[in-house]
């Protein structure tokens, strides 16, 4: 990946030294393991936990059963949220 990176900046005709960051999911793994909903209703009246966030994508782990939910944030980005902070 790093050849290819260096391979694509070359071709824009720049030169120098260069830090590239990738950013991955804190666990790769979730994604594949968790539960995708498909309406932010079903997280009502469970107590959640922010696990991780990649791709777009919330992983979010109930706190009362351990399952963990992979919600699209274009459900819930601009939307009224309720809901109690403790």
């Amino acid at each position: 990946m790093a050849e290819r990176l260096t391979s694509l900046i070359a071709g824009l005709g720049l030169q120098g030294r260069f830090s590239a960051y990738t950013v991955l999911p804190r666990e790769p793994g979730w994604l594949a393991r968790a539960r995708r909903l498909r309406e932010p209703g079903e997280l009502l009246g469970r107590r959640l936990r922010l696990v991780d966030y990649w791709a777009g994508l919330l992983a979010l782990r109930d706190e009362e059963t351990g399952e963990l939910l992979a919600l699209d944030r274009g459900l819930v980005q601009h939307r009224v949220l309720q809901g109690k902070v403790g």
